[in-house]
């Protein structure tokens, strides 16, 4: 019993510790789940996977053919061995992360809008671009470079929303509009 003159006694039998009351110890830090790290660094080159494809689109000269297949070359190549991989690999940690406080997360108005917008827009755009990109290089191997100008035009555009969906999906996730935040 409380009071009682033995150590201790006045404490309560059962401490339920409050996360916001309990003592800080000086140079600890709680650690983030493990899938967190590998996320941020497949994310990050992702996106500047996508950077460098539109640096590449705006940067390269397009005067002859060569010119041409060796733009649709350096791009095949940053999404075969780049941007897919990592695509798989983000949504791959995104779900180990994820899976375990799912129901946590799934509560989370910011959360909703954040799924929502990655598997709604991500594999449409992946379609449409493939689709465009297909036809881009169809045009260039038959040499109708006329409107392999227009498609390509057209292919920057795919490339710069996704890279907005990201940007807005990476603020998302930092900021987390509406969120409660207890002062």
């Amino acid at each position: 019993p409380e009071g009682s003159g033995r150590l201790g006694a006045s404490f309560p039998r059962r401490m339920d510790v409050n996360p916001e009351s309990a003592p800080v110890v000086i140079g600890s830090r709680p650690r983030p789940p493990w899938p967190l790290v590998p996320k941020l660094v497949f994310v990050s080159l992702l996106l500047g996977s996508f950077v460098s494809v539109e640096v590449l689109l705006r940067a390269l000269p397009r005067e002859s053919l060569e010119d041409w297949q060796r733009l649709i070359d350096a791009v095949g190549i940053l999404f075969v061995t780049v941007i897919v991989p990592g695509s798989f690999l983000v949504v791959l940690f995104s779900v180990l992360l994820f899976w375990p406080q799912r129901r946590t997360f799934l509560r989370q108005r910011w959360a909703q809008v954040k799924v929502a917008l990655l598997v709604l827009t991500l594999p449409a755009l992946h379609l449409w671009a493939r689709g465009v990109f297909t036809g881009l290089r169809a045009e260039v191997e038959t040499g109708r470079l006329d409107g392999a100008a227009d498609t390509l035009a057209f292919f920057r555009i795919l490339v710069e929303v996704t890279i907005a969906v990201l940007l807005v999906a990476l603020w998302i996730a930092r900021v987390k509009p509406g969120a409660r935040t207890v002062a």
